[in-house]
Order: C-alpha cells, then sequence, then structure tokens
C-alpha cells in the first residue's frame, strides 16, 4: 500500500510539518519512506505500472516539482517543474 502521511518535519517558512510517501508492506509489516527527507511531498497518484508520481517542494520559495519513482527502483526522477504543479488521477 502506498501513502502519503504528516511527519514531523518542517520546511522554513511553512507554518504546518511536512508530508511525506510511504509504502507500507502487508506481509513484512513494515513501512519504507519513498519520498527524500527535506522534501514536503504530495497529490499522490499510482498509474497501471506501478510508477509512482507525486508533486513536492523543498523550499516555500522555489517552484514545485513532479516527481517520479517506482517500488521496485525507489530513485526519484524530476518530471516537471513549474510554479504549483500537482498530480491527478
Amino acid at each position: 500500500m502506498v501513502f502519503d502521511g504528516g511527519i514531523d518535519e518542517f520546511i522554513e517558512g511553512l507554518n504546518e510539518p511536512s508530508c511525506a510517501i510511504f509504502c507500507y508492506d502487508f506481509n513484512t509489516k513494515s513501512t519504507k519512506r519513498i519520498s527524500k527527507k527535506g522534501l514536503y511531498a504530495m497529490d499522490l497518484w499510482i498509474d497501471n505500472q506501478d510508477r509512482i508520481y507525486f508533486s513536492g517542494f523543498e523550499n516555500i520559495n522555489e517552484p514545485g516539482k513532479i516527481y517520479q519513482t517506482s517500488l521496485t527502483d525507489t530513485t526519484l526522477i524530476e518530471l516537471i517543474e513549474g510554479t504549483r504543479p500537482s498530480v491527478g488521477g
């Protein structure tokens, strides 16, 4: 199961805690963070090939980005940079 959730990290200038993308493995009952530390991640979307997309930012004064990753290779690929990009299914 892939989900986003609030975390106890803060982005300077933002008045709320950050969010991160996680994966929960029902077999091992373990949770793994997919988004990198220091990145506010949101707007999670998964395609039919199990690729994971989400938007996020590291600094409120810089443009947000849309990222792609997967459960098998959690390398983050920056796809789009924009003012306030978001992902929707």
